[in-house]
């Protein structure tokens, strides 16, 4: 289950690196992605039940005070 879920993170990064919703203003790229988002966190809860609800809250409340994980350098 966790393969599953770590591909579709990896599958919604790329697409997000991809499609560069922050410079578009096309909501409907946006609201795909964050679709997306939401599923992998559903997905996630089992296993990840606070990150699971931070995510969720985040979407929900449209914002993201900081960052759930820390930055890995390239």
């Amino acid at each position: 289950a966790m393969n599953y879920i770590w591909s579709e993170i990896g599958e919604l990064d790329a697409e997000i690196q991809k499609t560069k919703p922050w410079e578009s203003k096309d909501k409907g790229v946006i609201a795909d992605l964050v679709l997306r988002l939401s599923h992998i966190a559903y997905t996630l809860a089992p296993f990840m039940p606070q990150t699971s609800e931070k995510i969720l809250s985040a979407i929900k409340d449209n914002r993201l005070s900081k960052p759930l994980f820390p930055r890995k350098d390239a």
